[in-house]
Order: structure tokens, then sequence, then C-alpha cells
């Protein structure tokens, strides 16, 4: 398997993950420095970036679907396009109609393991049209 293949596997294990969230499934995957960046928060280090997730997937997110529309992988990154549904209503003004696009980039070391993660999620929301 080549290093892209091996790397395209790790983040479809990512998007993958059954709720509740089993962080051991994921943790062979991450570099113990591992880093998440988005414009609100930082999280630095594998224990870090696990807690997060989870809680991100089995409190905030508990509802919420990703469809992975696509990825590219080149070298060492991953990006993959999804779009999220189902979010709360602290995130979008109605789940049942509105969804977001969501653009994820992994970075991986030479040994396959993840050292940073930037979630970049498009604020305008999509609104689906809904037939009642």
């Amino acid at each position: 398997m080549s290093n892209v293949e091996r790397n395209k596997k790790a983040v479809q294990e990512i998007f993958q993950a059954k709720r509740p969230f089993n962080a051991s499934k994921l943790a062979p995957y991450l570099s113990p420095e591992v880093k998440q960046i988005r414009e609100d928060t930082e999280v630095i280090g594998k224990e870090q970036w696990l807690a997060r997730l989870t809680w991100v997937f089995d409190q905030l997110l508990s509802d919420a679907t990703f469809e992975p529309l696509g990825s590219v992988a080149e070298g060492n990154k991953v990006w993959t396009f999804a779009i999220i549904r189902n979010e709360p209503t602290s995130i979008v003004p109605d789940p049942s109609t509105h969804e977001r696009e969501t653009v994820d980039m992994f970075t991986f070391n030479d040994e396959g393991l993840l050292i940073e993660h930037r979630d970049v999620q498009q604020n305008a929301l999509i609104k689906r049209h809904v037939t009642k």
C-alpha cells in the first residue's frame, strides 16, 4: 500500500467513526504532537485531540451526519470535502432544511501518523428544498 493510500485509509477511519465515538480506534493513526487548528480553537496533543473529537461527536454533533463527497490525496496530505447534516439549532437555524459544507485538511508525517488537522467549514448554509 502506498503512503497516499495509507493516509486516505486513516482519514476514512475518522469519517466512519461510529457513535458513541471510539477514540481507541483512531489512536494508532495519531502523532503524540497532533494539532487541530480552527478559527476558534487550537488543540495540541494526542489525548487532547481525541478528547475534543469525542466531545464533538458524542455531544455537540450527536445527531449530525457527515457525507464525504470526495477527497484528494497527494504526498502526506489528504483533503476531504463533505456535507454535514442534522446539526443542532445552536449551529444552524433549522436542521431539517439546512446543511453545511466542510473541508478537512489532514497532514501526516512520513510514518503515516496524523500531525495536523484543519477544519474549514462554510458558514454560509446550504438550504435544502424540502417538500412536505
